[in-house]
């Protein structure tokens, strides 16, 4: 489906599958946020990628989220194509495929591992062709998180991946409990409080459907929800000293 100009969610609910695949058109060629786990997926972009008329660009880029094997699971056969593939210096996992910070484990098909073109960090400026993606870091939910942020025709489009997803009719955000082996609570609410501060009119997550509008209220709520839902899991008195830090000003 078109989500925006040039934008187009190749993978995900709508088309009974789990992760999200998005492609960006640039120009003369794609840049895909995520792949999908396996060829079934694949198969699923191929599809959508020729009713939209976009299957003759060539796949240039590929950015990751991060390491789990349902975004990350089709980067080495894109990679082999001619890809360029980008992942969060934190997500070096991607290397082996027997990783268990890959989550490789839950999926039927084994996770091919690769070795990334670009491991960025955070505040990179990613220029490809017309476009300049802003790369934030954002670990918790997993070690290697990072959102990309590009704007394209007067719109600041924020790519989630897994940090949080959007609820049911989009009016709220949908906040999951953060188990995975390398997930950290002190983490992930400094990277919601983090992405508070950054301006977007669009929010596109790695699963579930997007927010095309309010999409600076929709990250205050994953803050407040967050906040509330894990409270006695993270470090609430360290985080306001850190934020406060160097800060002269008497709190009561």
């Amino acid at each position: 489906m078109q989500v925006l100009k040039d934008i187009y969610k190749l993978c995900g609910e709508e088309y009974r599958s789990i992760p999200n695949v998005f492609a960006i058109k640039n120009r003369d060629a794609l840049t895909l946020i995520d792949c999908g786990t396996n060829a079934s997926d694949w198969e699923i972009v191929k599809r959508n990628m020729e009713y939209w008329g976009i299957d003759s660009l060539p796949v240039r880029e590929v950015l990751i989220t991060h390491a789990h094997g349902d975004h990350a699971g089709n980067a080495a056969m894109l990679q082999k194509q001619g890809a360029k593939i980008y992942v969060g210096q934190g997500a070096a996992s991607v290397e082996r495929s027997d990783d268990p910070l890959n989550f490789h484990y839950a999926y039927p098909t084994p996770f091919e591992p690769f070795i990334p073109d670009v491991y960025v960090k955070d505040k990179d400026s990613l220029v490809i062709r017309d476009l300049s993606f802003t790369c934030i870091e954002a670990p918790g939910h997993s070690s290697g998180d990072v959102c990309y942020l590009v704007e394209m025709y007067g719109k600041k489009i924020l790519f989630l991946g897994d940090v949080f997803h959007i609820g049911e009719y989009g009016s709220r955000a949908w906040i999951g409990y953060q188990w995975f082996l390398d997930s950290d609570y002190d983490s992930y609410m400094r990277s919601l409080y983090k992405l508070m501060q950054v301006h977007a009119d669009v929010l596109l997550s790695a699963h579930m459907q997007g927010c095309l509008t309010d999409a600076d209220f929709i990250k205050r709520d994953a803050f407040i929800q967050a906040e509330e839902k894990f409270d006695g899991r993270w470090d609430k008195k360290r985080f306001i000293e850190e934020l406060y830090a160097g800060d002269d000003r008497t709190r009561r």
